[in-house]
Parts: C-alpha cells; structure tokens; sequence
C-alpha cells in the first residue's frame, strides 16, 4: 500500500483561477510536505527555465515544457519526480523522528535533573547546556566558553584529582571517560556538589590518534 493518494500530479502552469505557483504555495500550506509529487507543465519556451526554478524552489520535484513534451520525456519527468518525492520525504520524515527523540531525550534530562556539556578539543571550547551553565555557576543562558574558564569552578581541595581524571581520560592508551564527585565554587562563593560523568571521543588511528570531542553529564547532589 503507498503511502500517498495519487502517484503523481500533473499540473498545467497556466489554470483558470491561479497558476501552478500558487497552486504549490496552497499545498505546503496546508502540510510542511505535500501529499504527493508534482511535475509542472509550462508554457512558452522562453520562459520554460524561468519558470521551473521557480517552480522547484515552490516545492516542484519537476517541470517540463510543452514545446519540447514527448511521451519519453513526460515518462522520464514522472519518474525523476517519484523518486525525489520518495527521497525528499524520507529525508522529512528522519528529520521529524530525529526532532521528536531530542525533545524526548531533553525531556528525559530535564525530568532527571541532568545537565549536558559537550567539548571540542579543536577548538578548546566547551559547550553548555542552559541546565549546565547553571550548576557550573556560569549564567541562566546555555553559552560556550574556553574549558579553562569551565575548570576555573572546580573547588580548590578538588581541582588536582579532578584535573588527573581529565588527563587520563584524554589518554589515547586509556578508557576514554571518568566519573566523579566534585565541588564547584559559584561566584557568589556558594559550593556545590556535581556528579559527573565524561565520555571522551577519539579520532584517527596509532599515532594520530587524539581526543576530538566529550559528551560531559552532570547531576547536582548538593
């Protein structure tokens, strides 16, 4: 069974009331991804390009002009239109279930009292989330900062053996994550207690491997 009512529409440009355009225009509003693929038939062949880039960028998955219309290449048209259909909506549909698991998972987070921080060690950034830069003490906002500005919370009794972790875990001969208990110092002096947990991404192979990236979830157990 397919998933759509019709396997393709053949829309004149020029009809009594509107033009294809419009007609395309009519369709996405109703749905982020019309029901089915449409190859537009134009007119005059001066405007035949014109027209299908326009068409196109309305949402066309093809056109074809009626000066150079053949039963071949009407076929041919037809066919390159399904299939891009089929690709388009595939792509929509990943693109839609990808949304709805990372609404999920920040749900998940939010529910559990999770934080997430990423880093990249190309950059020496690191990337908080809004939950993260709180419990850091860092802002009310998510915000990218240098991992010396983030290191700079730890609590001074804290620091060295926290800071020993990190380097083992950026160890290309060693597990790659750590998990510990830390402090951190706020700026108006408050200390609070994170547990956390750092998964280290490498990249490259023998010699050249190195850490990429790290994926950093936090727990506040003040």
């Amino acid at each position: 069974m397919r998933d759509t009512p019709y396997d393709c529409v053949l829309l004149d440009y020029h009809l009594p009331d509107m033009n294809a355009e419009e007609v395309l225009d009519e369709l996405y509003k109703v749905s982020n991804f019309p029901t089915c693929p449409v190859v537009v038939v134009t007119g005059s062949e001066k405007g035949d390009k014109i027209h299908g880039t326009k068409l196109l960028h309305a949402g066309a998955q093809d056109y074809i002009g009626k000066n150079w219309l053949t039963p071949e290449g009407l076929t041919r048209a037809v066919e390159n239109a399904v299939e891009r259909f089929a690709l388009s909506n595939k792509r929509v549909r990943t693109d839609e279930a990808l949304r709805k698991s990372e609404e999920r998972l920040a749900m998940g987070m939010q529910v559990a009292g999770l934080a997430l921080a990423e880093v990249d060690y190309a950059t020496g950034l690191t990337h908080l989330s809004v939950e993260a830069a709180k419990m850091f003490g860092l802002g009310e906002l998510a915000i990218t900062l240098p991992r010396a500005a983030v290191h700079a919370t730890f609590h001074p009794d804290d620091s060295a053996e926290l800071k020993k972790f990190i380097a083992q875990a950026l160890d290309t001969d060693g597990l790659g994550w750590f998990r510990m208990d830390h402090r951190v110092i706020w700026p108006n002096g408050q200390i609070r207690w994170l547990r956390v947990r750092k998964q280290v991404f490498f990249v490259g192979e023998d010699t050249t491997r190195r850490p990429d990236h790290a994926i950093l979830v936090a727990l506040d157990i003040t």
